[in-house]
């Protein structure tokens, strides 16, 4: 019994039942215990456990998606970048900075970093990795992700566009879909665009 939710370029999360006669239960729903999700159909899913809730059925393990070991992971102080330096530079300097240099466990690798707008910001003093990350993707339009091999990436676009391949059809390749908005997005969105 598996629930995830995947968000771009933020931490996602993901629920699974175990019923109490699943054998080595207990070494399965450690706490940081690294799960892989893989679904037919969807992309492979990582995540960390996080949260168990036990039940006479059995026990629900709540994961975060691995993007979630990136946080409290501290830069520096002084890390700095020269002017014009490109995104993907940066962001390899804070995952760096804040998760390589700063951890004793680590288990996400480097991934590809080649964000290509070029930055102008002040020094980063004991930033957290994964909210300059988040920050620097959401002010450029880029995404951060991690993968499903624990690779961490920094790119200007995720994957590729297959929107004039690629048709799918609800009841098919999308069940139990749903969007949702509202309208402080609407608002937010056109007052970026300058229509507000």
């Amino acid at each position: 019994d598996v629930t995830r939710a995947q968000v771009r370029t933020d931490v996602g999360t993901a629920e699974m039942t175990f019923p109490l006669t699943t054998p080595n239960l207990w070494g399965i729903i450690q706490w940081g215990r690294i799960i892989r999700i893989h679904e037919y159909g969807v992309p492979s899913w990582v995540g960390v456990a996080t949260e168990r809730e036990w039940t006479d059925a059995g026990v629900t393990l709540h994961l975060k998606s691995a993007e979630w070991l990136l946080q409290k992971s501290i830069t520096g102080q002084g890390l700095a970048f020269p002017a014009g330096t490109r995104s993907g530079a940066i962001a390899y300097g804070l995952f760096a900075s804040g998760y390589l240099v700063n951890r004793l466990y680590r288990p996400i690798r480097p991934g590809i970093f080649d964000g290509t707008k070029t930055r102008f910001k002040e020094p980063y003093n004991y930033a957290d990795c994964w909210t300059e990350l988040k920050n620097l993707a959401d002010e450029d339009g880029a995404d951060v992700w991690v993968d499903d091999k624990l690779y961490c990436h920094y790119r200007d676009m995720r994957g590729t566009d297959k929107r004039t391949t690629v048709k799918l059809r609800e009841g098919l390749h999308l069940v139990n879909v749903k969007v949702s908005d509202s309208i402080e997005d609407t608002l937010t969105k056109a007052i970026a665009l300058g229509k507000g």
